[in-house]
């Protein structure tokens, strides 16, 4: 039997009154069978899970028929109906569901349909969306957008100087595991450090932090609270998801050169991983040499990698062979010569040739220890340009 007008009003009402207990409870009342609701990410709006369940906070959704608004697990008589409001989608799930009853159980459903809308619209806050759409164009597309004005998107006050740490998890697993980890950290800084704008953005967590001096960057465990809360954060996440957390964190700028710190966190993330290292928190300003070579324009770096490898990156574009990592293994091996050659599986009068060959095309002398010392720095400042997408 369909819902009277009045009774719809009910519905809606009591959704805008009260939530998605309200309606959840109508649903269980009505089908008889437990209900879940979620947006599209999966993330569970309806039961409420605790902090503690973080395992239960996010469920898989299925992939849908085009032509179709819902999907039937058959196996695991689970019903998926999906609704949808312009960009916003939400997801009503009916468990322990026989196949006979999914008739009757959409027709409920669909006169449901606008009192979900109507709760995903009022509480996805479009602004958020906004924010995290035009933060990634800025800090990744070099969008010209004036970043006081994304900041104040999240109706935060634009402080005069910030600073950018990026985290990263090494060993995520699948989606899911990842949206665990975002979720408890976004949770965990909202909660302790609130002033803290965060990010999420393929597996990585991308924090605005404002400072309060420019004085020097702040130390990540004696001097500045936020960072080591952060870090205090990271450790958390390590055992409780059995993962490796790796973080990053530029210099303190004004807020117009906000994308400098995001781009010094993200070389402060990458440097330890093109050695295979993993789990590290490291600060810009405690990678040395680097340092120093990463302060200048990203232009006159990439330029010193062309004069320095330019003939080696377009033969091997040419010829399709692996010259420049040969000769990145050999001296991160510290010119060990039968290392990087068990290493490449190759005999070591290969990898001799090889040298050689990369001799030849540069007109250098490998044996000369000032050009195996600028040749090490033009690589890992190349490896690092192209982390960071400023290698093109």
């Amino acid at each position: 039997m369909s819902l009277s007008a009045q009774s719809l009003y009910s519905l809606f009402d009591g959704v805008l009154d009260e939530g998605l207990p309200f309606l959840a409870s109508y649903l269980e009342k009505t089908i008889r069978r437990p209900i879940l609701i979620t947006d599209n990410s999966g993330l569970v709006h309806y039961p409420e899970v605790s902090p503690d369940e973080l395992e239960n906070r996010f469920v898989p959704i299925p992939t849908f028929d085009k032509t179709s608004e819902h999907h039937y697990d058959e196996l695991n008589r689970c019903l998926y109906y999906k609704v949808q409001y312009q960009e916003i989608i939400a997801y009503v799930i009916v468990r322990k569901l026989t196949p006979k009853m999914v008739p009757h159980t959409l027709s409920i459903l669909s006169e449901c349909k606008l009192a979900v809308k109507c709760y995903f619209y009022k509480v996805i806050d479009k602004d958020k969306r906004r924010f995290e759409l035009e933060l990634a164009e800025y800090l990744f597309l070099r969008s010209n957008k004036d970043i006081s004005d994304i900041i104040r998107l999240k109706n935060s006050a634009a402080y005069s100087s910030y600073l950018v740490a990026v985290i990263e998890i090494d060993n995520a697993g699948n989606e899911a595991d990842w949206k665990n980890v975002a979720y408890y950290f976004t949770e965990y800084l909202k909660n302790t450090t609130p002033d803290i704008l965060s990010l999420a953005w393929h597996h990585c967590l991308i924090l605005i932090i404002p400072a309060y001096s420019q004085d020097k960057a702040p130390d990540m465990d004696k001097e500045w609270p936020m960072l080591g809360s952060i870090r205090k954060c990271a450790e958390v996440i390590e055992t409780k998801f059995d993962t490796v957390v790796s973080l990053g964190v530029g210099r303190v700028y004004p807020l117009a050169d906000l994308r400098k710190s995001y781009n010094e966190a993200r070389i402060a993330l990458g440097l330890p991983k093109l050695v295979g290292h993993k789990g590290c928190a490291r600060q810009f300003n405690e990678l040395g040499m680097f340092s120093l070579l990463f302060s200048q324009d990203f232009t006159t770096l990439r330029n010193y990698c062309i004069d320095s490898l330019g003939k080696l990156l377009k033969y091997d574009d040419a010829a399709t062979r692996e010259l420049l990592s040969t000769l990145r293994l050999l001296l991160y091996n510290g010119v060990n010569w039968k290392a990087t050659a068990d290493d490449l599986f190759i005999h070591v009068n290969t990898l001799y040739y090889r040298i050689s060959k990369i001799e030849e095309l540069l007109n250098i002398d490998f044996s000369d220890m000032d050009t195996r010392t600028n040749l090490f720095t033009a690589i890992k400042v190349w490896d690092i340009l192209n982390l960071i997408g400023y290698a093109d």
